[in-house]
């Protein structure tokens, strides 16, 4: 009887000892420095805990767990250069949305001061289209001059070379001054040109978007023409 108590006792104290050895493998990964604890992932894609984390896997990303096994951080991978790139694309793209979204509420506000009904935008733009051609016509007038000048100061140059005369030094300046007119003329022109697009396609947008607000049809065709 005194025999079977102690193989007892001794199976009893085997157990004990047991989980007392299984308790000190495992918990004092979280307690060994009295500290933090990371958490992270090696090369061979296993977890380790530790007290420390080398700099090599610093880049995978961690978890930082204080000395009761409680996350307090989770600190993420670092981003590859396409990935990086595409982020602040995003963000990027975002921002200008969020740009354009508030631009268009500030043009909405002002176009329902200016305007009250979409019919204004049209007059408006008439009237602007009515004061462009007027100087429109004086621009080609004035190119048509200097065309003239040149073709006029043309002729002497080239009757004093028939009459083999150099031409006077003030004709030639004349035909400079001729030509840097025609020029000027020219470019005044073209920007006229890109003025009425901009004036056409601006009253078209300004009159469709304030049917929009007003929550009325898109208007025909025909009236959005002058």
């Amino acid at each position: 009887m005194a025999l079977n108590s102690l193989s007892v006792m001794g199976r009893i104290g085997a157990t004990a000892c047991a989980s007392i050895l299984l308790a000190s493998l495992v918990q004092p990964v979280f307690a060994a420095s009295g500290g933090n604890i990371y958490k992270y992932v090696d090369n061979n894609g296993r977890t380790v805990f530790n007290s420390s984390i080398p700099a090599e896997y610093v880049k995978n990303g961690y978890t930082v767990l204080n000395d009761h096994g409680q996350v307090i951080q989770q600190v993420p991978r670092a981003l590859s250069t396409e990935e990086l790139a595409h982020q602040q694309a995003s963000k990027a793209a975002e921002q200008q949305a969020i740009t354009s979204r508030v631009a268009q509420a500030e043009a909405d506000k002002l176009l329902i001061r200016l305007y009250r009904t979409a019919e204004d935008v049209t007059k408006k733009r008439d009237v602007a289209l009515l004061q462009l051609k007027t100087q429109q016509d004086l621009v080609k007038l004035n190119l048509t001059k200097s065309e003239s000048e040149i073709v006029r100061v043309q002729g002497i140059i080239d009757n004093n070379i028939k009459a083999g005369r150099q031409p006077p030094g003030d004709v030639v300046k004349k035909m400079e001054q001729a030509r840097s007119n025609k020029e000027k003329f020219e470019a005044q022109s073209k920007k006229q040109d890109a003025d009425r697009e901009k004036l056409m396609a601006d009253a078209e947008r300004d009159s469709k978007r304030l049917r929009e607000l007003m929550g009325q049809q898109p208007a025909a065709a025909a009236e959005a023409k002058p």
